[in-house]
């Protein structure tokens, strides 16, 4: 995150409250980590450039939970899959496990359909020529 400054603008204290802001769960919290006060840090958040630079490294900070969300998701599954079929574990766990890889199933194939149906509207709307 040290292109903050040179990309917003942001002076040193003003980069350090918007990381603290990423990382601490309160606007309290975050002013006290560094080491600015609370008011400050929400006249700061009502700056169009503060704020344009939190959302930016905000989004940064979620995609690459996200990624590392994917890298993990088999050995989740992989886990999941182990405990339901161990006749070792207790069956409301396994239960609970199936539970979970169902729901999940049942999310997916809810987004594939939805994802096919607006590839078909899109289709659609693109041979008609809609919003030309």
């Amino acid at each position: 995150m040290n292109g903050l400054r040179n990309n917003y603008g942001l002076s040193a204290k003003q980069e350090k409250g918007l990381l603290c802001l990423l990382s601490e769960a309160t606007i309290v919290g975050a002013a006290s980590k560094a080491g600015i006060n609370e008011l400050t840090l929400r006249r700061w958040m009502s700056q169009p450039e503060f704020m344009h630079a939190y959302r930016k490294a905000r989004m940064t900070s979620f995609g690459e939970t996200l990624r590392l969300l994917r890298r993990s998701a088999t050995s989740a599954v992989v886990t999941l899959v182990s405990i339901m079929q161990d006749k070792t574990t207790p069956k409301n766990t396994r239960i609970r496990a199936a539970e979970i890889i169902l729901d999940h199933d049942r999310k997916g194939v809810e987004i594939e359909d939805i994802e096919a149906r607006l590839s078909e509207l899109e289709g659609v709307v693109q041979e008609q020529g809609v919003g030309k």
